[in-house]
């Protein structure tokens, strides 16, 4: 029983940290493009790739396997909102096609020059765009917004599966007011 009891507590630990990791990287994300919008920026602005790349891998991270956290579960795939899910797939699909792999066939035009000379062949870069279809920079805050709002419902959920409020009121022999706030520290990933 008590074996039991640690293996659950531990998968509980290890969606919390799953969690938590996804909602600091969706935050940053909306960050970054309200910096972005608020900055003027567009598709031209020579930072566009970099700050695309950004976003793309912060975003789909919590969407891949590691070897210590699970990726988000399915639910966090699925939208009502047909905009927002053109939007998740578009990133997913740009960080498996552009930005953590390189698929040449995919939204990537590449263009430099080539000179004769008498030293032999000299290249200069013209230029190098990757091109996303259907990110659009206000989805992708509305849609980190939704999945914020999504974890902090499970989080809710699996805290208090964990560490019941009575329990954690009496242990610590407080009562509860709205201002009554707690620090978890989960100092390692079981």
């Amino acid at each position: 029983m008590a074996g039991e009891n640690k293996k659950r507590d531990d998968n509980i630990k290890r969606q919390i940290w799953s969690l938590v990791v996804a909602r600091f990287a969706f935050q940053e994300v909306s960050t970054a493009c309200k910096w972005y919008l608020d900055a003027g920026y567009n598709q031209n602005h020579p930072l566009y790739p970099v700050i695309i790349s950004g976003i793309v891998i912060t975003y789909t991270k919590a969407f891949t396997d590691s070897k210590t956290l699970p990726k988000l579960s399915r639910g966090f795939e699925s939208f009502n909102d047909p905009q927002l899910s053109k939007t998740h797939d578009a990133l997913l699909e740009a960080r498996n096609t552009i930005y953590a792999h390189t698929d040449i066939r995919q939204n990537i035009t590449l263009s430099f020059q080539v000179r004769l000379g008498p030293t032999g062949l000299k290249f200069r870069s013209i230029g190098y765009r990757r091109t996303l279809s259907g990110v659009v920079i206000q989805r992708v805050m509305k849609l980190c917004d939704l999945q914020v709002e999504r974890i902090n419902e499970k989080l809710t959920v699996l805290v208090r599966t964990l560490f019941p409020t009575e329990k954690i009121l009496r242990v610590l022999k407080i009562e509860q007011s709205p201002e009554t706030t707690l620090e978890v520290i989960l100092p390692k990933i079981p």
